[in-house]
């Protein structure tokens, strides 16, 4: 990424806002944790209730994340942050993906 994008990657931050999970469910409460997982914030990626599945996103900001600057370590950021690109999450609201469009 060169350093524009790098600015524009600060400016976003939404990869730094939200951890992934999948989680199995039994059939007879996947209503109640569907609607549990909503009512606490988390954004649902997929459902396969017939599989007992739900794929979700939990709100929960890095620690070296701070609003209104991005990541206060991105220069020495952990090598699992360098390699992770939100442009290639379909899950991420990554604002430079917005910007192409």
């Amino acid at each position: 990424m060169n350093e524009k994008g790098q600015q524009e990657c600060l400016k976003c931050g939404e990869c730094c806002k939200w951890l992934t999970f999948s989680v199995s469910i039994p059939p007879n409460m996947f209503a109640r944790y569907l609607n549990y997982y909503k009512t606490h914030g988390c954004r649902i990626i997929k459902v396969k209730k017939d599989q007992g599945h739900i794929a979700l996103m939990v709100p929960s900001v890095c620690h070296k994340y701070s609003f209104g600057q991005g990541c206060v370590v991105y220069n020495d950021r952990p090598q699992l942050c360098r390699l992770y690109d939100g442009r290639n999450d379909p899950n991420i609201r990554c604002q430079m993906n917005e910007e192409k469009t």
